[in-house]
């Protein structure tokens, strides 16, 4: 076997590996999905790489990275289409969306879980559905709309083949939905469900799972004997498969349970020990509740002086992460701590951040109510959807020729809207307004803006042949669009002379500034060349610059999707004050790519409304990737 047939045997064993830890064992997930990547970069299998970025992603979210893991399965995303393998792309869109929900951005996970669904169902990948299913019930049960979480549970149910781990996590799933609506014993018939068949399945850490769940339902009934007794079941499962983040949660459980018993003893010992465990897989998140259970402690032992090292020490972790309830009740212990002590100056200064953090989450309700009003929209917008799909399949089962027809015709005639509204408007854009009918603005803070000039256009118009020049500019103007999309970058417009583009919206990319000036560069050589084999003679000035722009529809009855700001107007600015078929870039945007600069030139121009400003200048034997 040559060296690279033996790395690809190496890559499969660590992706094997990295697969059957991903649900119980981040540390060991991370490291052989890790080595899986570098060992697939060093043989260039866009392949491997995304398989094994999808699988760090995975990891991280186990860790609760969720900012991490989110850019690795964009990666993921990036590698696949590299290679063509969109039907690979179902589990990376489905891992999103739940990497979103984990991280409670319940609406944005929605496109990515229906993306997920669409590829399992235009690749019949059936086995992928009953987990998509489960993931977008989890924004209806946030919604508040329990019918409908159940009723994509059970679709999901539905598509479950032959598999029983899944069926039991649809049940438990079903449980948890009753468990929200409080219909306990009914939770508890879906739990038992799913642990029976983990049981039978030799399934330790869901089975660990599954008591931990039961436990919950028992210490919501306030039946708290029962309720330690599965903790502890739980408990010495997790140990067993050595799931440490998991073994966390159950001790911080059992910690609470002790503190609603009143056994101050053994609370202590259980949150000593969950302090450890968070400590060592640093969970910020649960060290700040931790800390607060602490302070209760402490002031069930009267000692406040010990409450209160406990209490700052939570306020400051709840302040890291933005946790307004938890930070509310620190303060609000401080205060009352500074007062007994006669330090009515801190007690003040906490009272105050008591009270203006509970406007603040007063505020976040009201918003929050309206963002699950928003997402019970999509919800019945899918209720549509599905009621729509079954008059299309009874359609079907009476075979009726003209109906049939015209649900064609329909169909033809919406791709055909789809597909110009998809023309004018990026992506994620057109998808806003046809599932919302409306398109808010949106800020971007990092983008790269770039602006092209035809500045001898108006010249070759006055001559003879200007039906020859409109079409040589439309046929540049097309390589210009290839290029930019090739690279996740988006056309704004074309207006008089110019062309108008824009890197890092609207879905985020790190590496918007490189990417441009890589397709800039490409541009001006094209704009050379195409001069070189015909008669006109193009002359194309470039201009970049980087920052915060706002994004947003112009018009009803026409849409047109554009760009505006501070940023936008620079970038003009550096055109007008460019040299012909050379790159022009701003400070700002030549400090994201210095490092990609082999030589260049600077100068300083005064601009009209800004002043003095560095222009930065360089050619394509310049840069490098």
């Amino acid at each position: 076997m040559n060296d690279k047939g033996q790395l690809q045997k190496q890559i499969e064993f660590h992706i094997e590996k990295a697969k059957k830890y991903c649900v119980s064992d981040s540390e060991k997930t991370l490291s052989n999905a890790v080595e899986a990547l570098k060992l697939s970069v060093k043989i260039k299998d866009h392949s491997k790489k995304g398989t094994a970025l999808n699988l760090i992603g995975m990891g991280l979210t186990l860790k609760l990275d969720y900012a991490k893991a989110l850019k690795c399965f964009m990666k993921a995303l990036e590698e696949n289409e590299k290679c063509g393998e969109k039907s690979k792309s179902c589990s990376i869109y489905n891992n999103i969306g739940l990497a979103l929900i984990d991280s409670l951005n319940y609406e944005d996970a929605f496109p990515y879980l229906e993306k997920a669904r669409e590829i399992a169902e235009e690749f019949e990948l059936k086995s992928h559905l009953p987990m998509i299913f489960q993931n977008i019930s989890k924004i209806f049960l946030y919604a508040g709309d329990y019918e409908k979480a159940l009723q994509l549970l059970l679709r999901g149910m539905d598509n479950v083949e032959n598999n029983r781990i899944i069926e039991a996590v649809i049940n438990g799933a079903i449980g948890e939905v009753y468990f929200s609506m409080k219909y306990y014993d009914k939770a508890l018939e879906f739990y038992e469900k799913a642990m029976k068949i983990f049981q039978e399945e030799g399934e330790e850490s869901d089975i660990a799972g599954e008591y931990n769940n039961i436990a919950l339902l028992f210490e919501a009934k306030e039946m708290y004997s029962e309720a330690l007794e599965y903790y502890n079941k739980a408990l010495k499962k997790s140990e067993k498969v050595k799931h440490l983040e998991f073994t966390a949660i159950i001790t911080s459980n059992i910690a609470k349970l002790y503190y609603k018993i009143g056994d101050l003893d053994k609370q202590e010992k259980f949150l000593i020990r969950t302090l450890k465990e968070n400590v060592e897989i640093n969970n910020t998140a649960n060290l700040a509740f931790i800390h607060k259970y602490f302070g209760d402690f402490y002031m069930g032992k009267n000692d406040p002086v010990k409450a209160f090292e406990s209490y700052e020490r939570s306020r400051e972790l709840f302040e890291k992460i933005g946790y307004k309830p938890g930070l509310m009740e620190c303060e609000e212990a401080l205060s009352s701590y500074h007062a007994t002590t006669g330090n009515y100056d801190k007690a003040y200064i906490f009272l105050q951040r008591y009270v203006k953090h509970k406007t603040q989450l007063y505020q976040e309700k009201i918003t929050e109510r309206v963002h699950k009003a928003q997402i019970r929209f999509k919800v019945e917008k899918l209720q549509k959807d599905i009621e729509s799909a079954k008059a299309e399949a009874e359609i079907l089962r009476l075979k009726n020729e003209d109906l049939e027809k015209a649900r064609i015709k329909i169909q033809e005639e919406k791709a055909k809207s789809d597909g110009l509204i998809l023309n004018i408007l990026p992506s994620l854009v057109a998808y806003e307004i046809k599932e919302k009918g409306s398109f808010m603005p949106k800020i971007y803070n990092n983008v790269t803006v770039c602006l092209i000039e035809f500045s001898n256009l108006a010249q070759l118009l006055e001559s003879d042949n200007a039906l020859s020049v409109i079409e040589e500019l439309n046929s540049i103007f097309s390589v210009f669009d290839k290029n930019f999309e090739m690279l996740n970058c988006e056309k704004i417009k074309t207006f008089e002379n110019k062309y108008l583009a824009v890197g890092g919206m609207p879905l985020p990319d790190e590496n918007h500034a490189i990417k441009i000036v890589r397709v800039a560069l490409e541009n001006i050589r094209h704009a050379k060349k195409y001069s070189n084999r015909r008669t006109l003679n193009w002359s194309v000035k470039t201009a970049l610059n980087s920052g915060k722009v706002i994004g947003g529809i112009v018009g009803k009855r026409k849409y047109l999707y554009d760009i505006f700001g501070g940023t936008v107007n620079t970038t003009a600015r550096i055109l007008e004050a460019s040299d012909e078929d050379s790159l022009s870039v701003s400070e700002n945007t030549f400090l994201l790519i210095r490092d990609h600069v082999n030589s260049h030139t600077v100068n300083e121009k005064s601009l009209k409304g800004i002043g003095p400003t560095k222009i930065y200048s360089f050619g394509e034997s310049d840069f490098y990737d």
